[in-house]
């Protein structure tokens, strides 16, 4: 199967992935056992599953009412999932809050245009923006003492990286230099990775409501079949990465031919 939108449970021992199909769906990968369970069986297509700070859940969105909406579903399928916000707008699910309470989507408003929203997953608040900005934002990551937010950014006028208190507090401070995206913590808060189209970039992070950031610096290379969001494993020490093969690709891809009938014309004896 094709395994997409990976994420890695905090313990390390299973892998949520989305397989896709008539209709995509999640399930979970066992790495010890090397078994493949399918998961979710909500009608639509699910995407974008992540792990709750323990292990037992899993957040994820669901296209069933048109619209993607957000959904919770214990990480051994032993309930249903369970819709915790559905709105007129597209919500895709990026993180939780470290306690676990709240989670943490990209809401795209109806002329297109991202923000960072949180919502709490028993129902028990309304749904708010963490911050208000004229300029796109998106793939938004908390920091592990929930603190601090990474997140994207149009704002420069190409993507790029920047760190705020999540509070709202204070000004932005862009942590990269040139277009980059996917921001994601180490796992002690004081490393933050991002990628370029080749590189995987990393900045030091002195946490705390006056943090300091220092220079970037590169990580290591990324070849040209490396797709997607990159999750990092809980030791802190290595990515798990989606690569295309490239033979797959020429043998699927689309070839549109221009004066096929002159070819055949000069094909026939």
């Amino acid at each position: 199967p094709y395994l997409m939108q990976l994420d890695i449970r905090p313990d390390g021992r299973q892998l949520a992935t989305l397989i896709p199909g008539a209709n995509d769906k999640i399930h979970i990968y066992d790495f010890e056992r090397k078994t493949l369970t399918l998961l979710t069986n909500t009608p639509g297509n699910d995407s974008q599953p992540v792990w709750s700070p323990d292990g037992r859940q899993i957040l994820y969105a669901n296209d069933r009412e048109g619209n993607h909406d957000l959904y919770v579903i214990p990480a051994d399928g032993s309930e249903p999932a369970r819709r915790i916000l559905a709105s007129p707008t597209d919500e895709f699910p990026v993180g939780w809050t470290p306690d676990g309470d709240h989670v943490l989507y990209t809401r795209v408003d109806q002329a297109g245009k991202p923000d960072l929203w949180t919502v709490a997953v028993d129902g028990s608040e309304e749904p708010k923006a963490l911050f208000v900005s004229e300029y796109p934002n998106f793939n938004g990551r908390i920091s592990p003492d929930g603190q601090l937010l990474a997140y994207s950014s149009d704002s420069s006028g190409q993507p790029d990286v920047y760190l705020r208190s999540l509070d709202g507090s204070g000004n932005p401070t862009r942590v990269s230099v040139e277009q980059c995206r996917d921001p994601r913590w180490r796992p002690d808060g004081r490393t933050l990775y991002f990628r370029t189209r080749d590189r995987m970039m990393a900045v030091s992070v002195e946490p705390g409501a006056d943090f300091e950031v220092g220079l970037p610096r590169e990580a290591f290379e990324l070849d040209e079949t490396v797709f997607g969001k990159l999750p990092m494993y809980p030791d802190g020490t290595r990515f798990l990465a989606n690569r295309a093969n490239p033979e797959l690709r020429k043998h699927f891809g689309i070839r549109v031919v221009f004066g096929w009938a002159d070819h055949l014309e000069a094909l026939q004896p």
